[in-house]
């Protein structure tokens, strides 16, 4: 309980919380707290000298492998600047990148945060259109699948609180738009179930992040080839090397510059 608290204290002063208005320090304490009751004490208890921000510890498991300065990161699915952020820790230590999300408010929230950030409020799906995107009172469920967002309501106690028409694009045409030299040091996913729209419209001749973390809800470790996903990643010459609850990490074979 000590080294979270400790942790907690730590990231209240990098916010420099002092200079934030009463509304929002009110908002920021409300983060706080969900984030304290999201991170296990373990992740503490193990790496105690790092706060991790992620909901599963995934950015520590990215630290260790990609534990250089300066690179670049692409979060489809980021939620938020500081709760349950994969690239948070990476912001903090020089990181730059790519912020993607259609929940409404994403981007006002991420240009205030993340300045050096491109912040981008919209969809990734393998055609450029329109899509109807659910809206869960909670935000981090918020998702394009109609069956997981029915789902979501029959099993849960959380639910749909507006249904809106999202602009979407293919992941290979943002990347040209926004980071056309860029080498991507690792792609983060997390669409609640929309995955393989996310990853068919790469080109993955052209980008190739070092790492990919994706979040597969229904993956099975024993049984790895069920998953469309996986299957999709194995022929793009991705291997999987680690896993948290939900999260797949896949190494890029052709690379070279990490020896996993």
């Amino acid at each position: 309980m000590l080294l979270k608290m400790n942790s907690l204290f730590k990231f209240i002063k990098k916010l420099n919380i002092f200079k934030k208005s009463s509304e929002e320090l009110n908002s920021l304490l409300k983060c706080l707290d969900l984030i304290n009751d999201q991170i296990p004490p373990s992740y503490n208890q193990i790496f105690f000298n790092y706060f991790s921000y992620a909901h599963e510890g995934e950015d520590l498991i990215l630290k260790d492998v990609l534990n250089y300065k300066n690179g670049f990161y692409l979060d489809i699915g980021a939620h938020h600047p500081y709760r349950f952020s994969v690239t948070s820790y990476f912001y903090q230590n020089g990181w730059r990148g790519i912020n993607i999300d259609p929940n409404p408010g994403t981007k006002k929230m991420f240009d205030r945060e993340r300045p050096g950030d491109i912040n981008l409020e919209m969809g990734i799906s393998n055609k450029k259109k329109e899509l109807i995107f659910y809206v869960f009172n909670e935000p981090a469920l918020s998702t394009f699948d109609k069956t997981r967002s029915e789902n979501l309501e029959r099993t849960t106690e959380f639910r749909i609180v507006q249904s809106i028409e999202v602009p979407v694009e293919k992941l290979k045409d943002v990347i040209l738009k926004y980071a056309p030299d860029k080498k991507i040091d690792f792609l983060n996913v997390d669409v609640e179930a929309s995955e393989m729209d996310v990853l068919m419209s790469n080109d993955w001749n052209r980008s190739r992040p070092k790492i990919i973390a994706i979040e597969l809800l229904n993956f099975d470790i024993n049984k790895p080839d069920l998953n469309a996903a996986h299957k999709f990643l194995k022929k793009n010459r991705y291997r999987l090397f680690a896993k948290s609850l939900r999260t797949c990490f896949y190494k890029d074979i052709n690379d070279k510059s990490i020896s996993l």
